[in-house]
């Protein structure tokens, strides 16, 4: 399982224990979701870069 899913599964568990209340459960679900949404964003913007770098190798080696 994936860390974003370990998180979420922790977080279930502390609520059925009754550690957090629903509210507490469903801000800090609203806080994982963001983090994943922004490291997703990040890789894609990584891979965008590194294509892009690519490239401009490939063709200043062809000029």
């Amino acid at each position: 399982m994936n860390d974003f899913g370990e998180h979420l599964a922790r977080l279930e568990e502390q609520r059925d224990d009754g550690q957090i209340t629903d509210e507490e459960y469903r801000d800090l679900r609203a806080q994982l979701l963001e983090n994943r949404d922004r490291g997703s964003r990040r890789l894609i913007v990584g891979v965008v870069v590194v294509i892009m770098l690519v490239v401009v190798v490939v063709i200043v080696a062809a000029a």
